[in-house]
């Protein structure tokens, strides 16, 4: 979400790195209560505005209302230059509409209650069902994804990574999109890794760089 050159998942980071041509956005998604799907990594408010609580306990007007750069710092803690300067939390139909020639690796974070349908359908009302690919750490939400959007791309399961990194026999990939993590727990994504997923027919993106 931009976060290394702006305020998180806000406008104000996607158009920096729009500006640095990249290819991907990468965005996280909770709903409010009032069932608004707004760009936050975390489930909680705390670590990027001037609230707290549970992104689900707020209306999108209670939401909208808070500083999404409160926390935004570039000198560890200094200072935090962008505070009360109308930086806000974003949603996910206003980021399709002002960038709708990019592609989007969108994750959902929030499984109680469930926004895979939700997902799809502000993705459908932007017209972008190819411009996107859906991805959740939790397994059951990847495979409601392709349930309810069999044509859309999502990213290998937690347990498809693993059967891949364990190299079982004739294992061929059920989708060709591997987001993969540089580290997880014992396992390391080496360059061998990525040539060979890469072999099967997989892209790959690796978390975090």
């Amino acid at each position: 979400g931009g976060g290394g050159i702006a305020p998180e998942e806000t406008m104000e980071a996607f158009a920096a790195s729009y500006a640095l041509g990249v290819d991907v956005f990468e965005i996280d998604i909770n709903s409010t209560s009032d069932d608004v799907l707004v760009l936050m990594h975390d489930t909680t408010i705390d670590r990027t505005t001037d609230g707290t609580g549970s992104v689900n306990d707020f209306t999108w007007d209670e939401l909208s209302q808070l500083d999404a750069a409160y926390f935004y710092t570039e000198d560890e803690g200094a200072t935090y230059p962008l505070r009360g300067t109308g930086v806000t939390v974003a949603r996910l139909d206003e980021v399709l509409a002002a960038y709708p020639d990019m592609l989007y690796m969108i994750e959902s974070k929030q499984t109680s209650p469930g926004i895979t349908q939700a997902i799809i359908d502000v993705v459908d009302a932007a017209g972008m069902r190819d411009q996107v690919a859906l991805a959740s750490f939790t397994d059951a939400e990847v495979l409601e994804f392709r349930d309810l959007a069999p044509d859309i791309l999502t990213t290998l399961t937690l347990i498809e990574g693993l059967d891949w990194y364990a190299g079982a026999s004739g294992w061929e990939p059920p989708v060709p999109l591997f987001s993969a993590p540089m580290e997880y727990g014992p396992i390391v994504m080496t360059g061998d890794d990525v040539a060979r997923a890469q072999d099967q027919g997989m892209t790959v993106f690796v978390w975090t760089i």
